[in-house]
This record gives C-alpha cells, sequence and structure tokens, in this order.
C-alpha cells in the first residue's frame, strides 16, 4: 500500500482570492473552520493506494489554538500563535482550479 499526497496549498503560498475562495469553501464542506487553518504550513490531501484503487482522503492542516473567547492563543516563546497538526476525513473533493492551474 502507498499513500497519495496532493499538496493543496504551499506554506506561505501566494494564492488568488478565486483560489483562495474555493480552498476555503472546500475546508468549510469538510467540517474545518477556514479562519483557524494556518497559512504558514501547507495544507495537504493523503490517499491510500492499492494498485489502482484510491482509498478516502485525510486533509492535513496545521490549526490555530483558540481560547475560549475565540482568540488565538500566543505561544511566550515565539511570540507567534500556537499551533498544532490536525487532520480530518475528506468528505467532499476538492474542485478542480478553474484558472487552470493544478494544485501544487
Amino acid at each position: 500500500m502507498e499513500t497519495r499526497i496532493i499538496t493543496v496549498a504551499k506554506a506561505a503560498q501566494d494564492i488568488t482570492d478565486e483560489q483562495r475562495q474555493r480552498v476555503s469553501s472546500w475546508l468549510k464542506a469538510n467540517g474545518v473552520a477556514p479562519h483557524l487553518v494556518s497559512t504558514d504550513h501547507d495544507i495537504t490531501i493523503h490517499y491510500r493506494v492499492q494498485g489502482d484503487r484510491q482509498g478516502p482522503g485525510r486533509i492535513h492542516y496545521t490549526q490555530y489554538y483558540e481560547d475560549e473567547t475565540g482568540h488565538k492563543v500566543a505561544d511566550p516563546g515565539t511570540q507567534g500563535a500556537v499551533t498544532f497538526p490536525r487532520c480530518v476525513a475528506e468528505r467532499v473533493p476538492l474542485e478542480p482550479d478553474p484558472s487552470g492551474e493544478s494544485d501544487a
């Protein structure tokens, strides 16, 4: 069994507003709050592949940690926001990029 990884967005990648909206809609459709996804880290989809069969995808991303009031928590060591890795099942596939560019 192999793992196929598709990069949806690379860390700090410049994307168009249209691409950002497409990814944001896809994240929402998969139960992910886009405002909690760090753009300083990659967003990827991992698939298990066996022969010509591809299993369901898992979306991997880095999430900001929020306190009980909904504010991002600062990391005193780095002065940046506290983040942690997350993955969720991909229930809704990502729509093709209308610009014709493939995902990175």
